[in-house]
């Protein structure tokens, strides 16, 4: 039996079973939901620094979900990032999105510094936010997953401050691209691939600098959990290939086959709260985060 189908058995069982697809009108009484507001706030010296962001629904302080959309190239059609934020900002927890924006580095290291600067703003801010930033998820989309599983695994002298310790408790990745720079520029189409290089390493040196196993001894964040396109069997194999090699190293990571080719704006996409998936990654969120 293959890595994918050993890594993606338990995981469908255990996840999918306990996730229930829910009628919109009973989501809110089954769960506790209310409806939550997002807002736009600007985190460092540059205007255009701002994110998304959606406080917990509840009185109480929220754990922290960070998304982080995209790396800077497009190779994918668009998830429904906002119908993700607002489930699990409704569930309770608060979330922010590092959004793309025309003047925001595509260098996988300047995208790290810069998704930090929005942690320690948010962390600044905390008190105000009603936010617990001693509960931290990261969830990265596509070629975002690149920046967000590096900020997750990185324990060397440029690692976040905010990461460091027990706060970051789950890192999520989706359909998830550029963690192994060196295989995705050789797959990518001859237009996309400058992009890429100025992403992630112009040269093999840099790229290696730049990959997922360059952070994995010891690793930072304690679990993972790769969902991976299960209509693209090279897409498919890298998510489960990444999810082995956490696993591998220490992190309790978990892996998910999911369609992604329904992505827009119907109800019961990824994202939406009637969505299967998105409820297991919910519950699979607040297992974390309690």
């Amino acid at each position: 039996m293959s890595l994918r189908r050993r890594m993606a058995g338990a995981a469908v069982a255990s996840l999918l079973a306990s996730a229930p697809v829910l009628a919109a009108r009973d989501w809110a009484q089954a769960t506790g939901f209310a409806e939550a507001a997002p807002v736009n706030l600007r985190y460092g010296s540059e205007r255009t620094q701002t994110a998304g962001f959606w406080p917990g629904a509840g009185a109480s302080a929220a754990p922290l979900v960070l998304l982080v959309t995209d790396g800077g190239w497009r190779t994918r059609m668009d998830f429904d990032r906002r119908g993700l934020a607002e489930t699990l900002a409704m569930s309770g927890m608060a979330v922010a999105v590092a959004r793309h924006r025309p003047d925001r580095p595509t260098e996988v290291r300047a995208m790290m510094a810069d998704i930090c600067t929005l942690l320690q703003h948010m962390a600044a801010t905390a008190a105000r936010r009603k936010l617990r930033t001693d509960r931290i998820a990261i969830i990265g989309f596509s070629a975002g997953a690149a920046p967000a599983a590096l900020l997750a695994t990185n324990l060397s002298d440029d690692a976040c401050p905010i990461l460091q310790g027990s706060a970051l408790k789950a890192l999520i990745l989706v359909d998830p691209l550029g963690l192994d720079p060196e295989a995705t520029l050789q797959a990518a189409r001859p237009d996309v691939r400058p992009q890429i290089e100025a992403a992630l390493g112009r040269n093999p040196a840099d790229r290696r600098r730049n990959a997922l196993a360059t952070y994995l001894a010891p690793p930072n964040v304690p679990a993972a959990f790769v969902l991976g396109n299960k209509n693209d069997r090279r897409d498919l194999d890298a998510a489960a290939a990444a999810a082995g090699q956490m696993k591998a190293n220490g992190i309790d990571a978990q892996f998910l086959p999911i369609p992604l080719d329904h992505i827009g704006d119907s109800s019961t996409n990824f994202g939406s709260r009637d969505n299967p998936t998105t409820q297991a990654l919910v519950r699979y969120l607040w297992q974390r985060l309690r």
